[in-house]
């Protein structure tokens, strides 16, 4: 763990680069977080929003140890931005067919950026509060 954690000090742009395109592709693949216009089973609901807010917990507890000294504005910035980008690569993704028009509702996009945007920076302020 010492060894990952001396590369990300050493290759800080490059590490903060990896991180936020991996987030985001993540935040590619969990929107919406839940659906408000289509019916899915309830296990696959579930998974979804289990993996989606795990995500988004894990994702602000690792930017406190990737960027210390941030504030919590520019910690909602960065996650806005991830989750936004996210949000772009998949509406780009599904360009043209069906699913765009019931996965981008103002509903299912309110309620995305409502929940990630609440977990992400709380996750962000209970890890720098509290640190293992």
């Amino acid at each position: 763990m010492k060894k990952l954690e001396n590369w990300f000090r050493s290759h800080k742009r490059m590490a903060a680069g990896c991180v936020f395109l991996f987030f985001a592709l993540l935040a590619c693949s969990s929107f919406p977080i839940y659906n408000l216009t289509k019916q899915y089973s309830n296990t696959l609901t579930f998974t979804n929003v289990f993996v989606s807010v795990s995500i988004y917990a894990y994702l602000g507890g690792f930017l406190t140890r990737l960027l210390p000294k941030a504030q919590l504005g520019q910690v909602f910035l960065i996650h806005l931005a991830v989750i936004l980008g996210g949000m772009l690569a998949r509406f780009l993704l599904e360009f043209g067919e069906v699913s765009n028009t019931y996965n981008f509702i103002p509903a299912n996009i309110a309620l995305h950026l409502a929940v990630t945007l609440t977990i992400s920076p709380l996750s962000w302020w209970w890890t720098k509060r509290h640190p293992l």
